[in-house]
């Protein structure tokens, strides 16, 4: 019983220095590994996030959990602002100028936007970030 532990441990071990030692080697060949991360935390957030809100009916755009929340639109305002804010400031260019959109605005407008606001981002991202 307790060699199979044991050789339960050891290839488990084992088969986590294999992963550890892969992503070091990884990191060293990237200028940038932190950008690296970003750009693939970016890829899945972009991915559910859009989703999300197509999936969501026109008419529950107006929604709110509690009264002390924000409704489905703003939210969508929210990140759409929010992208583009952190992208610019991370990737040390000019926030572009775009129409503001509002959580009263149709939903077609908003994902539209929400997906530009991701747009921004990757093709900022695209090029090699240099720390300041």
């Amino acid at each position: 019983m307790l060699r199979e532990k044991n050789g339960g441990f050891m290839k488990s071990s084992f088969l986590g220095c294999i992963v550890l030692l892969s992503a070091a080697a990884l990191a060293q060949q990237s200028k940038s590994p932190a950008a690296d991360v970003l750009r693939a935390m970016l890829a899945g957030r972009e991915k559910s996030t859009v989703a999300a809100f197509e999936e969501m009916p026109a008419d529950k755009y107006g929604y709110k959990p509690t009264a002390d929340q924000m409704t489905f639109g703003h939210l969508a305002a929210h990140i759409i602002s929010s992208n583009y804010t952190f992208c610019s400031n991370v990737g040390d260019v000019a926030k572009p100028k775009v129409e503001e959109v509002k959580d009263t605005d149709a939903k077609d407008k908003l994902v539209a936007a929400m997906k530009a606001s991701f747009e921004f981002c990757t093709r900022r991202w695209q090029k090699p970030m240099i720390p300041r």
